[in-house]
Formats: C-alpha cells, structure tokens, sequence
C-alpha cells in the first residue's frame, strides 16, 4: 500500500513538472512586438465583402491585405457553379486554393467559400460584377477575419479610429510571438 501512494505522488509531481515545461514552449515577447504597418481585425458576420471594402476603400491611407472565410450563398445549376468557381479561382484577389462549394441541407442553400488576398478598388468593381452576374448573397459566417495595411507608426490610431465603427467585431495590432 505504501509503494502505491509513492508511486502516485511520483506521478502527480512529475505530471506537475511536464505541464510547468509545456506552459514555457509559447514565449511571447514582453515589448509586445507587432508587424508595423498591420492591423488585425474581424468583421461582423452579417458583413459583406462589397461593404467592407466600400468602406475601407472610402478612407485614405489603409489598404485590405487579406480577408479569410468570406461566404456567399448562390442559387446555380451545377455547371455554372463550376464556372464561377473556376473564375474565381483565376481572380488575382482569390487565396488560390481557397475556393469552395458545399451544399447545407437543412437551409437548402449551395455556399460559396473563399478568402482574398490583396483587395484593391479596382478589384472592387470586379467584385461586384460577379455578384450581380451570378446573383450572389452574402452569407453571414462568425469568422471573417484579416489584415489592413496602413502607414508604419499609425497603426494605433487606426484602431482607436475603427474600433468604434459598426463593421468590426475586434480591431487590434497584428501581434508577433514566438515559439521554441
């Protein structure tokens, strides 16, 4: 009975020691480093890709960088939908690869799922020709996420500055850390 309670305390100290060494592989630096010239940023689900870089796009000095798990619901047969997705897939602004199309059954509805890369105005446009083309219809997804560029040394005031604005779940600096 007593080597049994030695050998549970041994295991409880080591399993002490393991989680203490785990918690020391994530090492962020204290000076809080960020990537100049980044803000990090999520958008309200119910926000489209079209309004956001409306928006964006009507400030001076801030550019998108990157945009991920953008969803649009689509009502197509399904060689059109291999259209669209092949023209999107050749679209500069589209994460290659980041195309997708499923079908959720219990809202009867084929989505659209892609991420874009850098978004300028001119890409705009070309946007919002296709959703007008191929009737397409946001699609509200929790986890539209990504990067703004903007001048190094201002990113603070850009946060402060869309922070307060109705498009933004969170605005923060693009934190860097680092792990051994």
């Amino acid at each position: 009975m007593k080597n049994i309670i030695l050998i549970l305390l041994a295991l409880i100290l080591f399993g002490c020691s393991e989680k203490k060494n785990s918690e020391n592989n994530l090492v962020t630096n204290p000076s809080e480093e960020f990537a100049p010239g980044e803000v990090a940023f999520g958008i309200k689900d119910s926000v489209s890709l079209e309004r956001f870089a409306a928006y964006i796009y009507s400030l001076n000095d801030i550019t998108i960088n990157s945009v991920v798990f953008f969803e649009y619901s689509l009502n197509l047969p399904q060689d059109s939908i291999q259209i669209l997705k092949s023209l999107l897939e050749s679209k500069q602004y589209i994460d290659s690869g980041s195309v997708s199309v499923s079908y959720i059954e219990e809202a009867q509805k084929t989505i659209l799922k892609f991420s874009i890369g850098k978004f300028n105005s001119e890409d705009q446009s070309d946007w919002q020709s296709l959703v007008k083309q191929f009737n397409l219809s946001h699609y509200p997804n929790y986890f539209q996420l990504g990067i703004l560029k903007v001048r190094v040394g201002k990113e603070k005031e850009w946060i402060n500055y869309l922070s307060d604005k109705e498009l933004f779940r969170f605005v923060e600096l693009n934190y860097v850390t680092y792990a051994h």
